[in-house]
């Protein structure tokens, strides 16, 4: 996955934790995004992004990206600085900028975004225009056709000149989805045609692509193939693969083996008209390999098989001997198919044996609907020791109270189990559920009660994701036959919902590349004709939209200009793009906000949070998403300094929800905060500190934790953690938004602040370096003294009544100390102590109201973050579209505004200040401007 628009670089020195005076106010860099207001059950923070993505393929440290940062600087006394509007000349060795002045005839490179994004302009004239491609934003809605860019020109009031806009042949929009999110959609490259003619019970991949696919069919495409056939990568039949006249009856089971080979079963009794009592191997042509031959083989069918890396294969089904030999359904056969008389499964099972799962100590998983083993009670799931003896640590008692189709490995020694129970020994678990290592229902993965039909495959991520067919979540409206759940049990988010398989699914496997074949009885999938197999999109290669033409010339009066896009390859999705017409030597009524969105529904898949910066030059990266790069890492990950993914840091199944809040300890551990209850499957209330190396730190234990949201935190110097939010409790102990933790991760109960006020959450705060804390958010009393959304404590806990502050009439976002002691405020409100103060002000080091300060009218919509400047004047970051009633810098005209922005990242050159994907997906870019 490749990173979004252009790129930033932050200079960093210092600690990394969340202190936050001015001092080191240059080790913060985090991004946050704007806010919706609400209840406190699961409220949206303030800050909380809409979404974000992470470099994946050939990344690098400076492509941690987001979209439409609206930036603009302010002076000393609060008013625009027109002299730091942040133009940047369009040079060969300076691509990157925001506006740019043209020389005549001069060719420049005019922005390169996404890495391999080249726009060129050639400009003539006294009169010079410049069309402007700002980023595009990707979501993950399915589309039918592309849309085109439209590029809107300004009215000439000069004599019209001509603009040509040059696209280079290579210009190229990657397709940016959601690495490690099985969406679901159909993938329409892959079509079988006319199909198989009857079900499909399996399928197995090939290195090159190729799928083989075996059910009950006689016919692929009207082309005589008996129970088995091979497709190539686009779903055609391949006529190369010689299963002559195949199987003589159902095959139930197929796996294929590194060499080439094919082991089959089910309930056949020859192949290809030689003899082959319901289990075969052939070679890699498809033909019978006579070197195996079980001889009289199973007495009935076969429903699972399961090759050793030493050749041996074991065999599950209905069968009660194999070769005369009393086996209870289940059997080990050797390398040429004859019976391994030394494993002990003679009594076996007491009904079916319907999937098997090796385990990498010799062990073996069986699942069905068997409820004794060796005549010892075993509910449907039972692991069994490498010679077949049953293993008596793992015992599930009761067990599900109905057939086991699919077991597999999970993490830590777990099982995962689908089939069509609704309970494991009497708790809800409808139609999938994980066994923990001894055998009992593991209390931490619990997946919907509104989970509907039959369980009847299975595929395990490493780190615990888990994907289901045959079953839907009709609460959720997927009703499309694949399910995605989380490590917990929870529903993946922004899997789609609606359409899918006609009928059953059978059967499904995952690519290298992340999509996925299902099989089973289906005749359509999303409504469109697919006999039996299909494939979806899950973990998308990348998927590419360029332009149509090279070079496009119009005259500046032509009023707009089209150019339509083409999609080459890869996940048929929306694209959004905005542009916008900058002028050079032109006015600002040329260009002025002239803006053409492109773009349909927004996705909230991907969710970027903090990005925060280590001594060691490495980068952490948190929020909500699932990444894959090999391995798939949820909502944090670790990127070394050239932006490759670290993988030292590793945190297995992670946050089962949103990380809101990154603070790193002097000794290198990393405390997390957000909207989280687990943590790598292990209960957590919603903080919890990481080792170094991602693990989990168990010396931290803050017990039961937050009851809500932890937005903020601040490591103070003598290693106690603060915790900011919309909590209100911690620990069971009341804590109303605001709490201290001692270095192990108990409460501190020295320190207990009471906030007042209806639905009292703190948004921001700030510790100064006397200890005193700065904090800002929705509240009307502290300590039953009244503080309308600012106040700051002493460090004790108790309220500083030194401390002033006037009232705000809205929400305080965020709070910044100044190296002076002074107070920057910024949020939503628009007075403050009744004078007007624009969402943005300061206040003097005793709360006072700094009247040399004054943006009057500020800005026109919510202000996120600030950042002091040198000269006394400060940068501020958020959802408005002007400051003063001048326009923004890089104004992304159009995008939601309650969904906007970031936390800003402080250093005297600033590359890209990233942001979120919308409809109207714009970027803001940057280009090396001096501060």
């Amino acid at each position: 996955m490749k990173s979004c628009c252009p790129s930033f670089s932050a200079n960093t020195s210092g600690r990394s934790s969340r202190h936050r005076s001015c001092s080191n106010r240059s080790t913060r860099a985090t991004l946050r995004a704007a806010c919706s207001f609400g209840r406190r059950q699961r409220r949206r923070r303030p800050s909380r992004p809409f979404a974000g993505f992470i470099a994946a393929h050939n990344p690098r440290a400076d492509q941690i990206e987001f979209l439409n940062l609206i930036i603009d600087s302010l002076t000393e006394q609060g008013v625009m600085d027109p002299a730091r509007l942040y133009e940047s000349p369009f040079t060969d060795a300076d691509p990157l900028g925001v506006e740019g002045i043209f020389k005549d005839a001069q060719v420049i490179e005019l922005i390169d975004i996404l890495n391999d994004v080249r726009m060129r302009a050639v400009a003539g004239g006294s009169k010079r225009r410049l069309v402007m491609l700002e980023a595009p934003c990707y979501t993950s809605v399915a589309a039918s056709n592309l849309p085109t860019i439209t590029f809107m020109l300004p009215q000439a009031r000069l004599p019209l000149i001509a603009l040509v806009v040059v696209l280079t042949l290579a210009a190229f929009l990657p397709m940016l989805t959601a690495a490690g999110v099985y969406g679901g959609a159909l993938d329409p490259s892959f079509d079988p045609g006319v199909g198989p003619d009857g079900p499909v019970s399996d399928i197995a991949l090939q290195p090159d692509g190729h799928v083989i696919i075996a059910g009950s069919f006689t016919s692929v495409g009207g082309v005589a193939r008996g129970r088995l056939a091979r497709l190539d990568a686009t779903g055609a039949l391949d006529p190369n693969y010689a299963v002559g006249a195949g199987a003589d009856g159902p095959i139930y089971d197929i796996a294929a083996l590194a060499d080439g080979t094919l082991l089959i079963a089910g309930n056949f009794s020859s192949y290809d008209g030689v003899p082959r009592a319901r289990v075969a191997r052939l070679d890699s042509s498809g033909a019978l390999d006579p070197s195996f031959d079980p001889g009289l083989g199973p007495s009935a069918a076969v429903l699972a098989l399961a090759p050793l890396s030493n050749g041996d294969l074991l065999i599950g089904g209905t069968f009660t001997s194999v070769g005369g030999v009393a086996r209870g359904r289940l059997a080990r056969l050797d390398a040429s198919g004859a019976l391994d008389l030394s494993y002990a499964s003679d009594a076996g099972a007491n009904h079916g044996v319907q999937s098997l799962a090796p385990l990498p100590d010799g062990s073996l998983l069986i699942a069905g609907d068997f409820t004794t083993y060796n005549g010892v009670p075993r509910g449907r799931v039972a692991r069994l020791l490498p010679g077949g003896t049953l293993d008596p640590s793992f015992d599930p008692g009761i067990g599900p109270d109905g057939a086991v189709y699919a077991v597999a490995s999970g993490p830590a020694g777990s099982a995962v189990i689908a089939g069509s129970f609704r309970t494991i020994s009497g708790v809800s678990r409808p139609a999938v559920a994980r066994l923990a290592a001894n055998g009992l229902l593991d209390p931490g993965f619990a997946a919907p009660d509104t989970i509907a039909g039959w369980g009847q495959a299975l595929f395990v991520d490493p780190d615990g994701g888990v994907l289901v067919g045959g079953v839907r979540a009709v609460g959720a409206g997927l009703t499309n036959g694949v399910v995605q759940l989380e490590p917990d049990g929870s529903l993946t988010p922004g899997q789609t919902g609606a359409g899918g398989a006609s009928d059953s699914i059978l059967a499904l496997a995952r690519q290298p590349d992340g999509q996925i074949v299902v099989a089973g009885r289906f005749t359509l999938y999303d409504s469109e004709p697919r006999a039996r197999v299909a494939r979806l999109y899950g973990e998308p290669s990348s998927s590419k939209v360029r332009f149509t033409t090279s070079s496009l010339e119009v005259d500046e009066g032509a009023g707009s200009v089209v150019i339509a896009l083409q999609r080459d390859g890869g996940a048929e999705r929306r694209v959004g793009v905005q542009v916008r017409v900058a002028g050079g030597s032109a006015g600002p009524d040329d260009y002025n906000g002239l803006v053409a969105p492109l773009g349909l529904a927004e996705t909230s898949n991907f969710r970027l949070t903090q990005v925060v910066p280590q001594p060691d030059g490495k980068i952490l990266v948190a929020g909500q998403f699932v990444l894959s790069d090999g391995v798939r890492r949820r909502q944090v990950v670790r990127l070394n300094p050239n932006g490759s993914l670290d993988p030292s840091f590793n945190s297995g199944a992670g946050a089962n929800q949103i990380i809101e809040a990154v603070a790193i300890q002097p000794d290198g551990k990393i405390l997390v905060g957000g909207d989280f209850t687990s943590y790598n499957g292990v209960p957590h209330g919603r903080v919890v500190r990481l080792n170094a190396d991602g693990s989990l730190d168990p010396s931290f234990d803050p017990g039961v934790g937050a009851n809500n949201s932890v937005w903020e935190l601040i490591v103070q110097p003598d290693g106690k953690v603060l915790l900011a939010g919309d909590f209100t409790q911690v620990g069971g102990v009341p804590r109303t938004s605001v709490a201290r933790l001692n270095d192990n991760g108990s409460l501190d109960t020295s320190f207990a602040p009471v906030l007042g006020g209806s639905g009292a959450i703190v948004a921001g705060m700030a510790l100064q370096p006397d200890g005193k804390l700065v904090i800002g958010g929705q509240f009307s009393r502290v300590n039953n003294v009244n503080r309308q959304n600012l106040a700051r404590l002493n460090a004790d806990g108790r309220l500083d009544t030194g401390f002033l502050p006037p009232s705000m009439n809205n929400l305080v976002r965020e709070v910044v100390v100044q190296a002076d002691g002074k107070v920057i405020i910024v949020g939503l409100f628009t007075t403050v102590g009744g004078q007007p103060r624009g969402r943005v002000a300061r206040l003097n080091a005793d709360g006072a109201l700094d009247v040399g300060f004054n943006p009057g009218v500020g800005a026109d919509n919510v202000v996120l973050d600030a950042v002091p400047l040198p000269d006394g004047g400060m940068l501020i970051g958020g959802g408005f579209r002007t400051v003063g009633g001048l326009p923004a810098v890089a104004l992304p005209v159009g995008a939601p505004r309650e969904r906007w922005g970031r936390r800003l990242i402080p250093a005297r050159t600033i590359r890209c200040g990233i942001s979120r994907c919308s409809p109207t997906g714009a970027s803001w870019p940057q280009g090396n401007s001096s501060l």
